[in-house]
């Protein structure tokens, strides 16, 4: 969260200057006694001459900062209005043409030039000198309601500028984007020419319109003031009016309408200085002057630069910020800027750690501290930004018994593999991690005990028995086998044949004479026999090759608690991996139980669709359900990454497994009072 405050020094002190150049040569002619010698008409030329050397004096060039955006910090944004000495916008800047201050370190940024337009204002002081006939008989207010009209009707661009009409009547026409809808208004004016009184009352409406909120960022504020000549006391009245103008950059542009012989008055070296102070141009009419170009008068409000640059700030509290501008006329530095950064380091959490991690050697590898399973173990963790800001990391480290064991310098940050080869033994350790952004702002998370069970074979005759059964066994039916078959050799019951029999049988057979008849049942087939039933009677072993366990659903998001006080509790995490979550004091009605008087027995219901959207919905309880402090209805309200849940009094910070959209901060802009 950021706020903004601007300083107007340069301006006070220019018109303290202007006061005592004014002031000063008039109270020493009357100390010294000479005033009523001079006559009071070479102290008014006199006083003329010094007004309009302090109106031109003021007039300076100046470069403007505004409409800061932070919410991209540390990418910050800002608009900046360079005019000359004459109040003319000064196009075809560069990036290296400025300097970026940023308390008071020199900093390098982008320079774009834009025309967003501008919102401009024509403020009509309705007065009897507009109702003064020429010899053709038009007045003075037909020639200026026809120069706005030619050139209203040349502004095809609709939507470029604002366009806003007061008079003495009030506000005619406020904030068209339709040049056309404008004129409409002003050609359905009709003013009092003969009866009007002439006051400041329209330029004060004016600018109050002026300074409304600009539909797009980076517009610039301009008023077209026509008036006739007003009386000679109104410096003060004037001079806050220009004030206002300054401090929120408007551009006051001064159409005098009046007879020649008070064109050189008081009131309209008064309104001369207020144009030159605020930027605009100071233009006299009668009746056979030419208007200015109105298009080119208003052209310098509508351009604007757009300032981008990556901020170096990494502390909470106050900050300044002005920008130093190299031009032909020379360097021109902008007013200070001041805001506030509510900075704090990343808060980095482990999602679902283990309790505890089983080494073991699987029952078909050698006895050897090598072959202990698993080997390693997959570490996740979320980062969290307690300031809303979110920011890129740069580091995240896992410590283990304060040890570094895995770090991450590239992304993803968010998993580590814990290697467990190094524990051979059973132990309990300590997972710390720390998290870095690109601030270079350090956090830590909350100590994670893990106990390390390492399940070693026991040694001993016995347990080597138990662990080679199946190799025993077997060797023990091939053993019975082996002396079965010779008790049946022994016993007579098979006879092994002799050397050279069976080629002495295949020439017996040969013969057809001598071929003997095959005896049923005979040794042989008794031998197979007998086999078939000893093997027959042997258990048969099945070997059950371990199965892989089932994938873990992977939770959607979570709930990380948060207290009255808005401080995470890491320890109390609620996992998201089902479709629907309910909230309630009634742990037979809710999936997530709270101890709090406030809650009902079902309280909220949380779930989401299927496009992965999330939504709060409350139960028609008395407490109710909130979502960034704001109630939500039985109907339910869209849940984004960072927002911050309440179920009557009891917080939760929500977050997404995967973010994707997260919210920026807000900057409020804060007027420094002059």
């Amino acid at each position: 969260m950021a706020f903004i405050r601007s300083h107007s020094t340069i301006h006070k002190i220019r018109r303290q200057l202007a006061g005592w150049l004014v002031g000063f040569p008039i109270k020493l002619c009357y100390n010294l006694g000479v005033l009523p010698k001079i006559g009071k008409y070479t102290v008014l030329t006199v006083f003329v001459l010094l007004f309009s050397f302090v109106a031109s004096a003021q007039t300076l060039s100046r470069a403007v900062l505004s409409d800061l955006d932070l919410e991209e910090f540390p990418l910050v944004r800002a608009y900046l209005d360079v005019r000359d000495a004459r109040g003319f916008f000064i196009s075809g800047l560069q990036s290296g043409a400025i300097t970026i201050l940023e308390d008071d370190t020199a900093l390098s940024g982008q320079l774009v030039e834009l025309r967003p337009g501008a919102q401009i204002v024509i403020a009509f002081n309705t007065g009897t000198a507009f109702a003064i006939l020429d010899f053709q008989g038009n007045t003075r207010y037909h020639y200026v309601s026809q120069a706005l009209e030619n050139w209203m009707s040349t502004q095809a661009e609709a939507g470029v500028d604002d366009f806003s009409l007061v008079t003495s009547d009030g506000v005619l026409a406020s904030h068209l984007s339709d040049p056309q809808e404008w004129l409409i208004a002003w050609q359905a004016f009709d003013p009092a020419l003969k009866t009007s009184i002439p006051t400041l009352d329209v330029l004060s409406a004016a600018l109050d319109v002026a300074t409304d909120p600009i539909p797009k960022h980076g517009m610039g504020r301009a008023v077209l003031f026509l008036t006739p000549s007003l009386t000679p006391d109104l410096d003060l009245v004037i001079q806050s009016l220009a004030d206002r103008a300054l401090q929120s950059n408007v551009r006051v542009h001064v159409g005098f309408i009046d007879s020649p012989a008070v064109f050189d008055s008081t009131s309209a070296d008064q309104l001369r200085g207020l144009a030159a102070e605020t930027g605009g141009q100071f233009f006299a009419f009668s009746n056979t002057e030419l208007f200015p170009d109105f298009q080119l008068m208003f052209e310098y409000a509508r351009r604007v630069y757009q300032l981008t640059y990556r901020s170096h700030i990494n502390t909470a509290g106050a900050h300044n910020l002005s920008i130093v501008v190299n031009t032909d006329q020379g360097e021109i530095l902008s007013e200070v800027i001041g805001f506030e950064m509510q900075l704090r380091p990343p808060n980095p959490i482990f999602i679902a750690p283990p309790t505890q991690i089983v080494r073991a050697i699987p029952d078909d590898a050698d006895i050897a501290v090598e072959n202990l399973e698993p080997r390693e173990y997959p570490i996740e963790i979320v980062v969290d930004f307690p300031d809303t800001i979110r920011r890129g990391i740069t580091r995240t480290v896992l410590f283990a018994n304060d040890r570094v064991v895995a770090e991450n310098t590239a992304s993803p940050f968010e998993y580590f593999t814990l290697d467990l080869t190094t524990f051979d033994a059973s132990e309990q350790i300590v997972l710390r991690v720390e998290a870095m952004d690109e601030l270079g702002l350090v956090g830590r998370s909350i100590d994670t005990p893990i106990q390390i069970t390492v399940q070693r074979p026991q040694q001993g005759l016995l347990p080597t028995l138990a662990r080679n059964a199946p190799v025993i066994a077997i060797g023990i039916v091939g053993l019975a086998g082996g002396v079965l078959l010779l008790v049946l050799v022994i016993a007579g019951r098979i006879r092994p044949r002799r050397i050279g029999e069976r080629r002495k049988k295949r020439v017996h057979y040969e013969d057809p004479v001598t071929q003997p008849v095959s005896q049923v049942g005979g040794q042989t087939e008794l031998v197979k026999n007998v086999f078939a039933r000893f093997t027959g009677r042997l258990p048969t072993r099945k070997l059950r090759l371990p199965q892989p366990a089932r994938a873990k659903q992977e939770p959607f998001a979570y709930l990380v608690r948060v207290s009255e006080e808005g401080e995470t509790d890491t320890a109390t995490i609620v996992q998201i991996a089902t479709p629907e979550v309910t909230f309630g004091s009634d742990a037979s009605k809710a999936v997530v139980a709270l101890e709090d008087p406030a809650v009902e027995p079902l309280h909220a219901r949380l779930w989401h669709d299927d496009g992965g959207g999330f939504y709060i919905a409350d139960q028609d309880s008395v407490a109710g359900t909130w979502l960034n402090f704001a109630p939500v209805s039985m109907v339910g309200s869209k849940v984004e990454h960072g927002d911050l849940i309440h179920v009557a009094k009891v917080g939760f910070r929500f977050t997404l497994s995967k973010p994707t959209n997260p919210r920026r901060p807000i900057v409020v802009r804060e007027e420094e009072e002059l």
